[in-house]
């Protein structure tokens, strides 16, 4: 059962992989077959009405045909068509096209000189904390104020303010 698996595996792959070498070796023969048949009916016709000079020329045309497919399908099948059966293994890596701006030499940076040139400008372009901004307010009010009070210094002082109302 191994062995039947594995012949049918390889005329699978064979099939897979030749499949158009052998349909164009097929229809070349088919092509031969045709051509020598044609042949027979015009030297049968030529004979029959005395034609014998026009047998040269059938005859000549004959074996160009032939030669012709017989040099197709040699040709089919010692040289190698690269372009239709590509390599599984090798990837065809697609390469982005990027657009290369040419600079003059004197004005090329180093690897170094960019990567600072980026962090200025990344420091530059970074917003404003406005966090900083408002403890920086929050400290000069609170640096002339004369008395500190809290949240709950001013609930104490609310609730006497109402204790004495109420009295």
């Amino acid at each position: 059962m191994l062995k039947m698996f594995l012949k049918s595996a390889m005329y699978y792959t064979f099939w897979n992989k030749y499949k158009n070498r052998v349909l164009l070796i097929v229809s070349i023969l088919i092509f031969m077959v045709f051509v020598l048949f044609i042949y027979d009916d015009i030297n049968e016709y030529l004979v029959i009405n005395n034609l014998k000079s026009e047998i040269i020329y059938a005859l000549v045309t004959k074996w160009t045909l032939l030669l012709l497919s017989i040099g197709g399908i040699v040709y089919i099948t010692t040289f190698n068509f690269k372009n239709q059966y590509p390599n599984p293994t090798k990837k065809n890596k697609v390469k982005p096209e990027i657009e290369i701006e040419v600079q003059k030499k004197d004005t090329l940076k180093s690897s170094t000189e960019v990567i600072i040139d980026e962090i200025q400008n990344a420091k530059m372009q970074q917003p404003k904390d406005d966090f900083k901004e408002n403890v920086n307010q929050v400290e000069i009010t609170v640096k002339n104020k004369k008395k500190l009070r809290t949240q709950s210094d001013l609930i104490i002082e609310e609730l006497k303010a109402k204790k004495c109302q109420t009295k």
